[in-house]
């Protein structure tokens, strides 16, 4: 790392990102001398030359904070959050180096969890950009891909697991010098949002409560990527982030780190969230999706509780008979799938995955039904009444 060629730097980056992955033991050992070599090579690396290199010793930086965790990394996290402020301020309309910048920020808090509270508002503005971002502003070309070729790297994490698996990411913004249409800018463009989607997701679960600030910020820009119907992850991910902003608050409200008036922002929040997965719901045309949307609807009914109104309850009735009645009808259709002449192998494994995604719908069904027969009890009864029409075709379709 020490050297003046860019290129044996890089591959030195790359190979402590990689060992550092599977020695925990030794990278601690090594920390002390390793991580100001680490942070040198990332402060050099300040133009658009070596944006490569920046980037990996960004994710090498932020690897090595997790592997060594918040008592190793405490003393050096100033620093890092400092020079990842730089970056951003200085590169913000190279999207390729927010993107970077963002994935670094979301391991750092990974590691530091609520010590990383101070800089999350470094974060978000960028964070809201990457999710509204429209196809307008990523331009393409062959010379620009084969210059930035590292950008096919992003990653792909859960809430509850390390950040391990690299997927591509294609993706380069510029000035508004043209836009050219192809599956690389739908790509990309739909890997930005999923990973915004994601990025939200985690720090409202590893901040809870204190996330609580940011929910209103959050939540404007996460609804209408429910219908972004470019790519299904973005949808998924959407639902499954407004999952866990309202769990954050929630969380807000029980620890009482909100002001009593909040309370009533909260029972707002429950039914703006919970309308627009069922407008989502409504319109979805994915059935994979409609699961994921049941899913998320279903926990966020669990969190809101008695709050909900008679009017939200019968639109959730509504989407519910919508969802029944369009999945029986595509279970109709896949079974007639195996009369066809063509019918074979392969299509009878893609008809059981099919079908397997609408059993999948229906027991999302029941799980609503169930909370909400739990949280209103006897007042339930005659929505039964008005479901009952919907749910034996239902039945009849399961026994089958």
């Amino acid at each position: 790392m020490q050297t003046d060629n860019e290129m044996v730097q890089d591959a030195a980056v790359n190979a402590f990102t990689a060992i550092a992955k599977l020695s925990k033991e030794h990278i601690e050992k090594n920390y002390d001398f390793s991580m100001p070599y680490l942070i040198i090579t990332l402060v050099n690396a300040n133009d658009k030359s070596n944006l490569m290199l920046r980037g990996n010793a960004l994710e090498c930086i932020s690897t090595v904070s997790m592997v060594v965790g918040k008592e190793k990394f405490r003393d050096d996290l100033k620093q890092v959050m400092e020079v990842l402020k730089s970056i951003q301020e200085s590169q913000v309309k190279e999207f390729g180096t927010v993107v970077f910048c963002l994935e670094a920020c979301c391991r750092i808090c990974m590691c530091m969890g609520k010590e990383f509270l101070p800089y999350i508002s470094t974060v978000m503005p960028p964070l809201t950009e990457c999710a509204q971002l429209e196809p307008n502003r990523i331009v393409f070309s062959d010379e620009l891909e084969d210059r930035y070729a590292f950008f096919h790297r992003g990653l792909a994490f859960s809430i509850i697991s390390e950040l391990v698996l690299l997927t591509p990411f294609n993706i380069i913004s510029g000035e508004s010098v043209g836009f050219l249409v192809s599956s690389f800018a739908t790509k990309g463009l739909a890997q930005a949002k999923s990973l915004a989607c994601d990025l939200l997701s985690l720090y409202a679960h590893e901040l809870e409560e204190d996330f609580y600030q940011w929910i209103s910020e959050a939540a404007p820009v996460l609804v209408p990527l429910l219908k972004f119907y470019m790519d299904i992850d973005v949808r998924k991910n959407a639902s499954k982030a407004l999952c866990s902003l309202l769990h954050s608050a929630e969380l807000a409200v029980e620890k009482g780190t909100t002001q009593g008036g909040n309370r009533s922002y909260f029972k707002q929040l429950c039914g703006d969230i919970i309308m627009a997965l069922g407008d989502a719901l409504y319109t979805e045309p994915e059935t994979e999706v409609c699961a994921s949307i049941m899913l998320a609807l279903n926990v966020c009914l669990e969190i809101c509780g008695p709050p909900l109104n008679e009017d939200q309850v019968h639109s959730i009735i509504d989407e519910i008979k919508h969802v029944i009645t369009e999945s029986s009808h595509n279970r109709g259709e896949l079974t007639e799938r195996e009369k066809s002449e063509n019918f074979d192998a392969e299509g009878a494994e893609l008809l059981m995955k099919e079908i397997e995604k609408a059993e999948e719908v229906f027991s999302s069904v029941g799980g609503i039904l169930s909370t909400l027969i739990k949280t209103l009890k006897a007042a339930f009864l005659p929505f039964l009444d008005e479901l009952s029409s919907s749910l034996m075709p239902m039945m009849v379709s399961f026994s089958s």
